[in-house]
């Protein structure tokens, strides 16, 4: 499938509703978690509690000494009405209802965490949407505003991502950027990660399986718009904030 770019209008900045904004509190870090192609999805996967027991979380990042999470409201009409909220497109069966903010716990290599799952806070459901990106590759404007372009993680480590589909569903498995990936990450304005300023971006994406799942990649096309509560120096306190 062909991947679209986008033209980053001045309207679109002026976008401030953070759809996150009930049920927040902080929350221990999520677990870690085989058939493929995402073609006939026709159910909106939002999790119930029937499924809490089998879900795997999404692979694991490292610990989180800090998280904070809080709870999505779908958008009601179509993602044009709505450019800078946090859905998904694409894949079609999963609704995002829960966003997680955190960190890694290696100061050295200090990673921002942006989970996004079915469910409801503080653990989910396990069909998750998983960002990692490189703290120091914010400062260093290695990750900025605008277009990021994103490869396989050997190629581009700044920015990782995996898509986790847990065994409930038919299609179940792990994709990412941990073989190979193309796409694009592309941040509203340039983004400056810690406690009250919004970290905002469209994305789409084409992910290969990970290890342990066969099949055709994962196409996945959506946005989030999260409002930091956390900082590096909440994690790391002699980390320069660079910012």
């Amino acid at each position: 499938m062909t991947l679209r770019s986008w033209s980053l209008i001045p309207a679109a900045c002026a976008v401030l509703a953070c759809l996150a904004c009930e049920e927040e509190e902080r929350v221990p870090p999520a677990p870690g978690p085989t058939d493929s192609s995402n073609s006939g999805e026709n159910k909106r996967d939002a999790g119930s509690k029937d499924d809490e027991d089998e879900d795997a979380g999404p692979p694991p990042l490292g610990e989180s000494p800090i998280s904070f999470c809080t709870r999505v409201t779908p958008p009601a009409g179509s993602a044009a009405d709505d450019p800078i909220g946090t859905y998904l497109t694409m894949p079609g069966d999963l609704t995002l209802t829960r966003q997680v903010e955190r960190w890694n716990d290696d100061c050295s290599k200090l990673r921002l965490i942006l989970e996004f799952t079915d469910g409801a806070c503080p653990t989910g459901l396990g069909h998750s949407l998983t960002f990692s990106f490189g703290y120091q590759d914010f400062v260093d404007g290695v990750v900025h505003g605008g277009n990021n372009a994103v490869g396989a993680d050997a190629e581009t480590p700044a920015i990782s991502v995996r898509y986790v589909r847990p065994n409930r569903l038919a299609k179940h498995g792990t994709w990412g950027t941990c073989e190979g990936a193309e796409g694009q990450v592309v941040f509203i304005e340039a983004p400056t990660p810690r406690a009250g300023n919004y970290v905002r971006a469209r994305f789409q994406l084409s992910l290969s399986p990970c290890a342990g799942t066969t099949g055709d990649p994962y196409f996945i096309d959506g946005a989030f718009n999260l409002l930091m509560r956390t900082s590096a120096t909440d994690v790391c306190a002699a980390i320069d904030s660079g910012f």
